[in-house]
């Protein structure tokens, strides 16, 4: 989960089990004062096995503030933008086989 600049919108990651062993995971964008959600800015449904401890995601804003960053178990990242809504899939550095990072 983070807060935007002005602490007035929460971006979350919520997760919902699907047919097994799919998980549906979202992620939200949420009005800070009244916990009301505005929009869904992602959607995602894989087999994210429960064993192999990648079934994690994480939200990072760029500096800007109008960039919402998303790490998709460590495997896919993503990046949103908050004005438009548009989402792109970032291309990841593989390093023997593991994500080394991803592009801004």
């Amino acid at each position: 989960m983070t807060l935007n600049a002005n602490s007035t919108r929460v971006y979350a990651v919520v997760t919902r089990r699907g047919q097994n062993p799919y998980l549906t995971k979202r992620v939200i964008e949420l009005d800070a004062a009244t916990g009301r959600q505005l929009r869904v800015l992602l959607e995602l449904s894989h087999d994210y096995s429960l064993t192999t401890g990648w079934n994690a995601s994480s939200l990072a804003l760029d500096p800007s503030g109008q960039l919402l960053m998303v790490s998709d178990a460590g495997a896919d990242y993503y990046r949103v933008d908050l004005g438009s809504g548009q989402t792109s899939r970032l291309p990841t550095a593989v390093n023997r086989g593991n994500p080394n990072g991803l592009a801004w």
